[in-house]
């Protein structure tokens, strides 16, 4: 019987398959958002927190900030030796420091700010029209290129105190407290001549600052 013999069969070509590109795309960086005008800006409230660009093109942040009560009671000082729709710096006298008066001087003068920001609060939240309707807001700008001054606004309807906002924004100028009170509250700068012992508190809705008889209730 004849052997049979195994044959090996022709190796078959493949063509290398061609080398494949891969391309990496770049994380794009999220784009700011564009506030037109007051009604985009009081949007923002609870709902953003970061970087915007006014229609001038200056970038501010923006965050809806917590306010407490220390808070309040720092910034109240604006309340009392501020100027309303003008700038003040905060007054310092070394009798109440521990220095001598060869040792005391000012606060010394900052660098303007490269980014300006914008603290939104409680205070723009909508409340009922027979609440707003009781209400103004007094909003405080911290000055761009002097920021060791600042500047109280008294605005009387939420409407007015977006506008009042926006276009400190538009001017490079940061909003760092934006409080409301009852409109028959007297804020002390509103009346020179006269120089209550008012004391500001934090409060939460409008029935809690009526409430109050030995402070003034402040929306924050």
């Amino acid at each position: 019987m004849a052997e049979e013999t195994m044959t090996t069969p022709p190796a078959i070509e493949v063509d290398p398959s061609p080398p494949v590109e891969v391309m990496i795309v770049p994380a794009q960086e999220e784009e700011e958002k564009v506030i037109k005008n007051s009604r985009d800006l009081l949007a923002l409230v609870d709902t953003h927190e970061g970087l915007i660009r006014t229609p001038n093109h200056t970038s501010v942040y923006a965050t809806t900030y917590p306010y407490t009560d220390v808070d309040v009671k720092n910034i109240s000082w604006l309340f009392y030796t501020g100027r309303i729709d003008g700038w003040a710096d905060k007054l310092h006298s070394y009798y109440t420091m521990n220095v001598s008066a060869r040792d005391y001087y000012p606060n010394p003068v900052h660098h303007t700010i490269d980014t300006p920001m914008i603290r939104l609060t409680a205070a723009l939240k909508e409340h009922k029209p027979k609440d707003e309707a009781k209400l103004k807001y007094v909003i405080a700008c911290q000055s761009r290129n002097t920021p060791a001054v600042f500047k109280l606004l008294v605005s009387y309807s939420r409407k007015a105190a977006g506008m009042d906002m926006f276009y400190e924004l538009l001017n490079g100028n940061s909003v760092v407290f934006v409080g409301a009170v009852l409109k028959d509250v007297a804020v002390p700068v509103e009346n020179p001549h006269v120089f209550p012992a008012a004391k500001f508190k934090r409060v939460e809705s409008v029935e809690e600052a009526e409430s109050l008889k030995d402070a003034f209730g402040i929306i924050c």
